[in-house]
């Protein structure tokens, strides 16, 4: 499951992912979030970061190799 988030809010993330046509791609999109609360710690090793100018000429497949290179 994939969700998109942007500083500039929920309607930004959107619109900057269906400008790239990456809408379709996300579950959901919200505003970025400055607290993150779970119940593991990840340390980041299970979150992929990938700033929308990396993803604008890849299909959703090369997208998710990017983000997660040990599975692919």
């Amino acid at each position: 499951m994939l969700f998109c988030w942007g500083t500039g809010g929920a309607s930004y993330a959107r619109s900057a992912a269906d400008e790239l046509g990456l809408g379709d791609c996300f579950e959901g999109f919200l505003p970025k979030p400055q607290i993150l609360l779970d119940d593991v710690a990840f340390g980041r090793r299970n979150v992929a970061e990938l700033h929308l100018s990396e993803c604008s000429s890849l299909t959703a497949s090369e997208v998710l190799s990017a983000a997660f290179p040990r599975r692919a």
